[in-house]
């Protein structure tokens, strides 16, 4: 059965170690490492689960660890533990519950000393539990035990989730039991647990009807991204997200409309700007907007004669469009026309509203042509303007030649600690 157990969920790794902490602390077996012998099965095949899921390049949701991985990863896990006690006591609704994206750290903060006196009291209160309250330690400790196997040992994509808290919640639940248990033993206290019991029979009751009541919000993705959208129906990811889900049911027309809604509100990300192309292609949608979405919907696939065929199209109209000038620019240097490309890129500069991705496609245009001061300078002003290690690798033959480049390395190491 753990086996199987292990096939379906891996954090249940975690249950051989579980076990001897039960042992330890709950039934106070104190003797050498061969009194957990019996635990010498689980522990086999907990760790032949956890090689093959660390080794497994296509393990669901696992990534490549981020640079310089031992110092980022620790500075930016401290503030996510911080979160998820913010989560356990005071669980309001919000998008980033569901799919929180911290950002990485390369550099100690106030949200990353902050995490850490709360880690140290932590420690202080483990301290404390293991010289008195044994028992509670057990389930203390579970809640952090539970937690290991999503803390980026293994990278993932996401970082922090809200789901990752129901193993831990187990602690959660056995500390308030046995602190509650622990009350109810002293004399005296018959007619208490009678009224809590009831209190608690009724809070159960309620929370059976309400979650019965939300289930119909699960019924399908539509429902479920319908109601977000009325809750947060200015928010441009949520209203993505409920277009996404009408382009899964083919149901094109309310996609677009949502898609749009999202676009007057706030930027499009990158893979919803690709899917409202598709959809003014399949309509022959001409517009201005259009126009622009589809000329880089074609440069993302590679087919840069029709994407510049639509960009230019648009620029046309909007000859000042810095986000066109750029993939025009993008087009180019990427078909061979440098001439061209440092035109569409100074223009686009020139507009004044240039981006760090514009800023660092000039740089790759520089160094590509010798110009190294160029180039550099370039690249400081992308790392001004926000360029991050996503961003430089988009285009992965320009990163090789300025990592291979001392003075490149050196600005990359000051701006994003790899």
């Amino acid at each position: 059965a753990f086996c199987l157990s292990l096939l379906s969920k891996p954090i249940t790794v975690i249950f051989p170690l579980m076990l001897m902490m039960y042992d330890h602390l709950i039934l106070s077996l104190r003797g050498s490492i061969f009194t957990h012998k019996d635990k010498i099965p689980y522990i086999i095949a907990a760790a032949i689960i956890a090689v093959f899921t660390t080794y497994n390049a296509d393990s669901s949701g696992r990534v490549e660890y981020p640079p310089n991985a031992m110092i980022v990863l620790p500075l930016t896990m401290l503030p996510v533990l911080l979160r998820y006690f913010q989560l356990l006591l005071c669980p309001m609704p919000s998008l980033q519950s569901f799919m929180y994206f911290p950002p990485l750290r390369n550099e100690i903060d106030s949200i990353v000393i902050l995490s850490l006196f709360v880690a140290v009291a932590l420690l202080v209160l483990g301290h404390y539990l293991y010289r008195k309250k044994q028992p509670c330690l057990f389930w203390y400790y579970l809640f952090f035990l539970a937690l290991i196997p999503v803390s980026q040992i293994v990278p993932l994509v996401t970082m922090m989730n809200d789901r990752y808290m129901y193993f831990p919640m187990l602690g959660v639940a056995g500390i308030v039991a046995h602190s509650v248990g622990s009350v109810f033993e002293k004399p005296g206290m018959k007619f208490l647990w009678k009224f809590i019991l009831s209190i608690s029979v009724g809070i159960v009751i309620c929370l059976s009807v309400l979650s019965y009541a939300r289930g119909k919000v699960w019924r399908n993705s539509i429902s479920l991204y319908s109601d977000v959208v009325a809750k947060y129906p200015d928010n441009a990811k949520a209203l993505s997200y409920l277009a996404e889900t009408y382009i899964m049911v083919d149901d094109l027309e309310m996609a677009r409309l949502f898609y749009e809604k999202a676009a007057n509100i706030g930027h499009l990300t990158v893979g919803a700007r690709h899917n409202l192309a598709k959809i003014y292609l399949l309509a022959g949608n001409k517009s201005k907007t259009a126009l622009l979405l589809i000329g880089e919907y074609y440069y993302r696939i590679g087919s840069y004669p029709e994407a510049e065929q639509y960009l230019s199209s648009f620029l046309d109209e909007n000859p000042n469009d810095s986000h066109a000038l750029y993939l025009l620019g993008r087009v180019n240097y990427l078909t061979g026309n440098f001439g061209l490309a440092r035109e569409f890129y100074a223009r686009a500069v020139k507009d004044g509203s240039a981006t760090p991705d514009l800023y660092y496609a000039v740089a790759c245009l520089q160094l590509m042509e010798g110009n190294s001061d160029q180039s550099l300078d370039a690249l400081t002003k992308a790392f001004e303007n926000g360029l991050n290690s996503k961003n430089m690798h988009e285009d992965e033959k320009c990163l090789t030649w300025i990592k291979n480049n001392p003075s490149f390395r050196q600005l990359i190491w000051r701006a994003l600690g790899e």
